[in-house]
């Protein structure tokens, strides 16, 4: 697949500058998703040792509160229409409340719109048109990387302070992987362990309401710097 690198994709004048719009073909709205490939799945298989999986899910109720001031954690209960039955009810459940993918149909592009300029009007409760039933369907899969920032940033006796809401950059992410010894390969799916969430589940209950209230968690800086990385390693 050619494509152009970040720089040339910020100076795009057919689609929002810095956007991949109408860069893939195939299934186009699965956006770089499409880096992860069959030939990329065939590389991680050939990764496995121990053949094991591992949930990398919270719980519905983790995050208490969560860190979104409109959303609350879901209210479990069990009904019995008979004794021999049981069903679960979630009541306000949002599903951004703890562990959580976004679609694309998430958010538009300012002054442009929806990826690959899906128009407004498609974008309702049962339309296929950018929903994470994309990367269902065709599953987000392949090499699994870990960059372990909060790991690179103890072993130097400098770990975060995460009640600052630190923003990270690309350096600390090269500095992390030079670390490991492990590069970052096209289609790789890319976590990065900054221990936030460690931290926020096992502080006090009064640090929690404070990171809330100021809407502080530490996070990638906003940057063109972060958007090339990640284009640029095709991940």
């Amino acid at each position: 697949m050619s494509l152009p690198t970040y720089q040339q994709l910020t100076e795009r004048t057919d689609a929002p500058a810095g956007s991949s719009w109408h860069l893939f073909t195939g299934q186009p709205e699965r956006g770089m998703a499409n880096f992860a490939g069959p030939r990329q799945l065939l590389r991680a298989a050939q990764n496995i040792v121990q053949g094991r999986a591992v949930n990398l899910d919270y719980a519905l109720d983790a995050f208490d509160p969560p860190m979104s001031k409109a959303r609350g954690i879901p209210q479990h209960r069990i009904t019995a229409k008979h004794d021999q039955a049981r069903d679960d009810v979630l009541d306000d459940f949002h599903l951004q409340a703890t562990t959580q993918i976004d679609g694309l149909r998430h958010r538009r592009a300012s002054g442009h719109g929806f990826y690959n300029g899906v128009p407004d009007h498609e974008i309702t409760p049962r339309s296929p048109r950018l929903g994470v039933q994309l990367w269902a369907q065709t599953p987000l899969a392949g090499r699994g990387l870990l960059i372990d920032v909060d790991g690179l940033l103890r072993d130097r006796h400098t770990p975060l302070a995460h009640a600052d809401g630190p923003a990270l950059t690309t350096d600390l992410l090269d500095e992390a992987l030079d670390a490991q010894g492990c590069r970052v390969e096209p289609g790789d799916l890319v976590m990065v362990h900054t221990g936030w969430a460690h931290w926020y589940l096992t502080t006090s209950p009064r640090q929690r309401a404070e990171t809330r209230a100021a809407r502080r968690a530490t996070g990638f800086a906003q940057s063109r710097d972060f958007a090339a990385w990640c284009w640029d390693h095709r991940i």
